[in-house]
């Protein structure tokens, strides 16, 4: 898994999640919140 800050994108202002072995594949796309939150309950 990679995970990105996104600031300059057509999904800027987020946190961008994809799979490392497949770097051309979909890419997830959260709000910053979301993901302190996940992070904060794991």
């Amino acid at each position: 898994m990679e995970v990105a800050w996104s600031d300059h994108s057509p999904m800027a202002d987020g946190v961008l999640v994809r799979d490392s072995k497949n770097p051309t594949g979909p890419m997830l796309s959260v709000s910053p919140a979301a993901w302190q939150n996940l992070l904060v309950t794991r």
